[in-house]
């Protein structure tokens, strides 16, 4: 026996009409940023550079910089540059140290520093690689 039906049928068209959209649009483009020059004259292979702490000491006039480059163990030039809210512009360079699971930058002093806000940067230079963190801000301490 087959039980009927008493609500109104739908045909398999118009389920499958239901569920397509009615009008489709293209997202937005999202703009890429524009490669800084100094990316664009480097060869070799980009590497991950992370800042693991920034700490400004106005009573010495210092920012300590520590840092790890991921996915590359090796030696090479760590350098941070350290920029003051009026655009001082401070930099030191060391050499890298290769552990077991990365390269170390650690530590450079930045000498110079007054007290207020600077945004620091840490990059890397060695055989074939490179790289550069993100700006950070100097922690006061």
């Amino acid at each position: 026996m087959v039980a009927e039906s008493t609500g109104p049928s739908v045909a398999p068209t118009e389920t499958v009409e239901a569920t397509e959209p009615v009008e489709t649009t293209e997202a937005a483009p999202t703009e890429t940023p524009e490669p800084t020059e100094s990316a664009e004259a480097r060869e070799g292979t980009e590497v991950p550079v992370m800042i693991n702490s920034a700490f400004l000491d106005s009573s010495a006039g210092t920012i300590e910089v520590r840092g790890t480059v991921t996915e590359f163990i090796g030696d090479g030039t760590c350098t941070a540059t350290a920029v003051s809210a009026d655009g001082t512009e401070l930099t030191v360079e060391a050499a890298a140290t290769p552990d077991a699971q990365s390269t170390i930058c650690a530590p450079l002093t930045i000498s110079g520093a007054t007290a207020g806000e600077w945004s620091v940067t840490l990059s890397f230079e060695g055989e074939g690689v490179w790289g550069e963190s993100e700006p950070l801000p100097a922690e006061a301490g």
